[in-house]
């Protein structure tokens, strides 16, 4: 069974987008290191219920959360101050947040995700260092989990505005050099599991 929230889909020169992107930006350094803007921004219209969003509007948001989670040489690795940005610009919201900020198990992980996407809330992750070769592409990167699979074991990801999977098996292996964290804002105000979508 599959799970997942709806989610921001964009259609720009013909190629489909989910969620938003780095690759949007002008400037060689923020398509490196934008990718905590994008989370951002990605978060800021689910919890205003605008996933219709235009693209237009929705770089102006990439642009704000880029100066306001301003990266340096490394990025943005900065978790709480990442929590702390957006509950600061959101108030009018009522979110309080949920997170690990260091894993014990995997079954810590995924029972995270699976409670939160079941209450329709989406779960960003940070991803710095990781001994798996095939999400090397995934470190030092921000991104958004979007859904789980129970029968691939894998969860379901807006990453770069590309729609991807992981075995959580994998990017949730305990190790010394795995570091990934992960965060879910609980909207007090709506009761969003109905929005789940469940298929098979």
């Amino acid at each position: 069974m599959i799970k997942e929230v709806p989610f921001l889909h964009f259609t720009i020169d013909g190629k489909d987008y989910y969620g938003g992107s780095q690759e949007w930006y002008d400037e060689t350094f923020a398509k490196m290191s934008g990718c905590s803007a994008v989370l951002a921004s990605n978060l800021y219209y689910y919890y205003r219920d605008q996933l219709d969003v235009d693209y237009e509007t929705y770089r102006k948001t990439m642009d704000f959360y880029f100066k306001k989670n301003k990266p340096g040489l490394i990025g943005f690795p900065y978790f709480m101050k990442f929590i702390s940005n957006f509950l600061e610009e959101n108030q009018e919201l009522s979110l309080k947040i949920d997170y690990i900020r260091c894993l014990h198990s995997e079954e810590e992980a995924v029972d995270f995700v699976k409670k939160h996407i079941n209450q329709g809330l989406p779960v960003g992750m940070l991803i710095l260092t990781h001994n798996a070769k095939e999400i090397n592409d995934e470190t030092w990167h921000w991104m958004c989990i979007t859904g789980y699979d129970d029968v691939k074991k894998e969860v379901i990801i807006s990453s770069v505005g590309e729609r991807i999977t992981m075995k959580w098996d994998v990017v949730f292996a305990i190790a010394f050099r795995n570091v990934v964290k992960l965060l879910s804002f609980v909207d007090q105000q709506e009761d969003r599991s109905s929005q789940v979508i469940v298929h098979s």
